[in-house]
């Protein structure tokens, strides 16, 4: 049987609806076409692999409900990494919890669109 990611079927809508409406940020009103998030993904996926992640890795992220989610989350699952996406209300000991599923190293995102070590600078780090 043939497995594909979320990150083809984002490939596939691109091929097949690239001037369609894929996502709306809220907070900024941008439009973003299935062509457009799948270039940004892409380029976000690069930025992952030169961070070292690749198949196996677990990725954690923190990152609101605006159009930075759907490209990082399709660019981790691009590389072939897991995604663990964690709520942005979360405790700073419910927050640790991600360094232990994440791949020791891995990018975690945070507001202002960084991407960087879970744990690394982070207010909640032990």
């Amino acid at each position: 049987m043939t497995q594909l990611s979320l990150a083809t079927v984002l490939a596939e809508a691109a091929r097949k609806h690239p001037d369609k409406l894929a996502v709306i940020d809220s907070a900024t009103t941008e439009r973003i076409t299935y062509r457009d998030l799948w270039q940004q993904t892409l380029a976000y996926a690069a930025g992952l692999r030169e961070l070292g992640v690749g198949p196996g890795d677990t990725v954690a992220i923190q990152i609101p409900n605006l159009a930075d989610f759907p490209r990082v989350y399709y660019a981790v699952l691009s590389v072939g990494a897991t995604i663990v996406p964690m709520h942005l209300l979360l405790t700073p000991s419910e927050n640790r919890m991600g360094n232990r599923v994440s791949t020791p190293g891995m990018p975690f995102g945070t507001q202002r669109n960084e991407v960087r070590p879970f744990g690394a600078s982070l207010p909640f780090s032990s």
